[in-house]
Formats: structure tokens, C-alpha cells, sequence
């Protein structure tokens, strides 16, 4: 079975935000199995807290609780309307983020991730960079607090990746861009560079994760669409 873990973030410029984009995915991907979408409405809410988008934590959950179901009902309706006018063998699954990030399993596996990460020199220098990276593309003023934010932020990304992947079994991972190649992601430096960490993180259960991208996927397909019809002429 082929499966994959789609992330949508809620940045207004996000790819699946416009329905159109949503049923072309839906379209070009129909050769899985299932496709799992998660609403990653939680981690919006650190970024609004880290640009004083927000005033307060109650304020920032109560912005991305409103906008998470916004979203959520977005892509849900989305999948049903695209259902009724195909007949696709894809079983389609939309959850949000706090759905999968209470369970205790999910839990468990970031506090095991957040342990490495520290007992792993190498992992926790490039972790702590990364973050401060990130934190200097939002704000000018960077404090302990929002240091606090990113850091909650990345380790739950990453605890989700690996517990979808690894231990959901939804073995392709689809992020609408590639990473940025002035700094990638901790995780890919973990999958890539550091695998006794991983081996550890995993409990030395085999790993099934494949990282895609949408761009580049997107762009070949509208490729050979043109050709095709460049053919027909």
C-alpha cells in the first residue's frame, strides 16, 4: 500500500488553501492508497505569539483554533465535492494537529526525539541554529520566550514527521517546497547524517520514510500534460 502524510500549513499563500490547487493534487496523486491531510493549525498559533501577531497565548490558541477548523472544513468539503465527480480508489483521511499530538504515543516519541537531540552534540548545535535562523526571518527581536516557541515548534514537527512516517506507516512524507539549501531541516540532517541518532529514536525498527516535494512533482506532470498536447496539434 502507498501512503503519504500531507502537511497543510495556514500561511495565506499556502498551496492548498486555493481549492482549485487541492483537486489538482488530488488528481495528479490519485495512485495512493491513502493520503492522510493534517491541519497544522497548533504550531500557526506559535507563529503569530513570535511575530506579535497576538497578544497572549489564549489569544494566539482561539486565532488558529478559528482558522484550524476554517481550513479543516475547506479541505474536507474540497475531497467531497472531488468525489463526486470521480470515482478515485483513495481513501482520504483530514485530521488536525492537536488530534494526532494528545495521543500518548506522539508524546512519548517527542520526548525521545528532544533527549537525542540533546545527547547528540552535533544534532543540538544544528537544532539550536536552525532555530535562531528561523526566529531572525520573523523578528527583530528575538527573546527567550520566542526562542521557546520555535524550539516547541521544529520538535513537534519533526516528532510528527517521524511518528506518521515511521510509526503510522504513511511511508511518503509530500512538503509543498524543497528545503532551503542555505540551511535544511534538523530532520533531514538526522535522516542523512546522523543515523545511530535515528537508529535510537526508532528503537532500530527499520525505516519506511521518503521525503517528496510538490513542486518539482507538479511541474513534470503539467510538463508532459503540455507535451501531450503540443502532440495533438
Amino acid at each position: 500500500m502507498k501512503r503519504a502524510f500531507v502537511p497543510i500549513c495556514l500561511y495565506s499563500n499556502g498551496f492548498f488553501l486555493i481549492k482549485e490547487n487541492l483537486r489538482f493534487f488530488l488528481h495528479v496523486f490519485s495512485d495512493f492508497s491513502e493520503i492522510l491531510f493534517v491541519v497544522v493549525d497548533k504550531l500557526w498559533g506559535n507563529n503569530l505569539l513570535i511575530k506579535n501577531k497576538v497578544d497572549s497565548e489564549k489569544e494566539a490558541e482561539a486565532a488558529y483554533q478559528e482558522r484550524g477548523e476554517d481550513i479543516f472544513c475547506h479541505v474536507k468539503n474540497t475531497i467531497q465535492d472531488y468525489l463526486s465527480c470521480h470515482n478515485a480508489q483513495t481513501h482520504y483521511l483530514v485530521l488536525r494537529w492537536n488530534e494526532l499530538a494528545q495521543r500518548l504515543e506522539y508524546i512519548e516519541l517527542r520526548q525521545r526525539i528532544e533527549q537525542e537531540f540533546e545527547s547528540n552534540l552535533h544534532l543540538k548545535h544544528y537544532s539550536d541554529m536552525f532555530i535562531i535562523h528561523n526566529l531572525r526571518k520573523m523578528t527583530s527581536n528575538i527573546t527567550d520566550e520566542k526562542i521557546q516557541l520555535e524550539h516547541d515548534y521544529l520538535f513537534a514537527e519533526i516528532a510528527m514527521s517521524i511518528y506518521l512516517t515511521e510509526y503510522m506507516g504513511y511511508g511518503y512524507e509530500i512538503w509543498e517546497k524543497p528545503q532551503s539549501e542555505d540551511l535544511p531541516d534538523p530532520l533531514d540532517i538526522l535522516y542523512k547524517k546522523e543515523k545511530e541518532s535515528l537508529a535510537a529514536i526508532l528503537c532500530d525498527k527499520p525505516s519506511i520514510r521518503k521525503q517528496q516535494y510538490l513542486s518539482p512533482i507538479l511541474n513534470e506532470y503539467l510538463d508532459r500534460f503540455e507535451d501531450a498536447t503540443d502532440g495533438e496539434e
